[in-house]
């Protein structure tokens, strides 16, 4: 029955979410409306649930999620000095240093949870307006996904959102604002680092004048520099980031489970399609070299999830980019074929049958994750 309701509510605001963006209505008053609601709705549900761990059996069962009893604890503990504090308690600097404020200001848990959850509608809402590609329900519905699940495991969540503006300054070669919410949210989960490896390697890309080097096509400079890329983000990945971070091994997050396995197939199955249609992908898709990077970097993360705990967190920042790629190659790439256009019968039908295949693919993996998302996502993490 928990499951039930959260189910009901996370599509319902995620529905007058869509309905507050859809360029269908005109009414200015009545998209603000929807917002409104959609606003009243989460931030009720999200500071009011019952946050509680007791042990049942020798069991900790946990209510509200695992990660947010534990911020619950740590809140309570900032009744020191900044310094100690952080010295105290696990966790970034820059979030760490705002929870303390928070504690010192308002004293109530409760509130802090008002004010990060109203900072993560208000930029999930910006992005939408400003960054948001894809207007469909089951876009919002999954790049939303860290809307709710920011109820339980809230710097990561927190740092997703901030970097779907990083990314969307990186689109529109802001590169310096793009840096410096990057860094903001590094301050607030660690696992933003990896989105500081795209934006030095997208700046290099764009600003590198390839003709005062090299004799060659622009194009064929360019390949050898994404292969070039690959062998650093592959060192970075495989010795520097174990010891910048953690070797600690948390077998929970991914070697235990299928999820992560289908994951890397489906990076895999994106970087394979890639190179089969780069032609069609290269001049309807803008901006792909950045979601070609960002898969890269996720099939990379396979070869360091074993040894150090925060691998599971890069594949969550990225995830939301893998979403805007499907949905593109979607909509620009893989679209029904017009079959008066083509000539020869069997090519015809071959053509089809393998661009149908893609796109059915790319809708299993839609449907896969939105399941994901609500049969194991909110109940592994204790959120119901």
């Amino acid at each position: 029955m928990r499951l039930f309701f959260y189910i009901l509510y996370i599509i319902t605001v995620i529905f007058l979410i869509y309905r507050a963006q859809s360029k269908q209505y005109s009414n200015k008053t009545k998209k603000s409306l929807y917002l409104l609601i959609a606003y009243i709705l989460y931030i009720v549900v999200a500071v009011t649930r019952n946050i509680e761990g007791h042990y049942i059996n020798g069991e900790f069962i946990a209510v509200g999620g695992i990660d947010a009893i534990s911020y619950r604890n740590n809140f309570y503990l900032a009744n020191t000095s900044l310094v100690n504090y952080i010295n105290l308690v696990h966790g970034e600097i820059g979030f760490n240093t705002f929870m303390w404020v928070c504690y010192h200001l308002f004293g109530e848990f409760e509130f802090f949870l008002f004010i990060i959850h109203t900072i993560a509608f208000v930029l999930f809402w910006k992005y939408v307006k400003r960054g948001l590609q894809f207007k469909s329900f089951l876009y919002l519905l999954l790049v939303g996904s860290s809307l709710f699940t920011i109820f339980n495991t809230i710097r990561n969540d927190l740092a997703i959102l901030l970097i779907l503006h990083v990314i969307s300054n990186l689109k529109q070669n802001q590169i310096c604002k793009a840096l410096i919410i990057n860094l903001i949210a590094l301050s607030i989960h660690s696992s933003s680092f990896v989105i500081l490896i795209i934006i030095v390697v997208y700046f290099l890309y764009k600003n590198w004048d390839i003709k005062k080097y090299t004799k060659y096509s622009e194009s064929v400079v360019k390949i050898i520099f994404s292969f070039f890329i690959l062998v650093i983000l592959y060192i970075i990945f495989s010795y520097l980031l174990p010891i910048l971070f953690s070797s600690t091994e948390y077998n929970v997050y991914l070697s235990e489970t299928i999820v992560s396995v289908s994951i890397y197939i489906f990076l895999i199955f994106l970087l394979f399609i890639t190179y089969k249609y780069y032609h069609d992908i290269s001049n309807k898709i803008e901006h792909h070299i950045i979601f070609i990077y960002l898969i890269i970097i996720g099939i990379l993360n396979y070869f360091i999830q074993g040894r150090m705990y925060i691998a599971y967190r890069f594949i969550l920042i990225i995830l939301p980019f893998v979403y805007e790629y499907m949905f593109a190659l979607k909509k620009y790439v893989f679209i029904q074929i017009d079959r008066s256009k083509l000539q020869h019968f069997w090519y015809k039908k071959r053509i089809i049958n393998i661009r149908y295949i893609i796109r059915i693919i790319l809708y299993l993996f839609i449907y896969y994750k939105i399941y994901d998302f609500f049969f194991v996502q909110l109940q592994v993490g204790g959120i119901v």
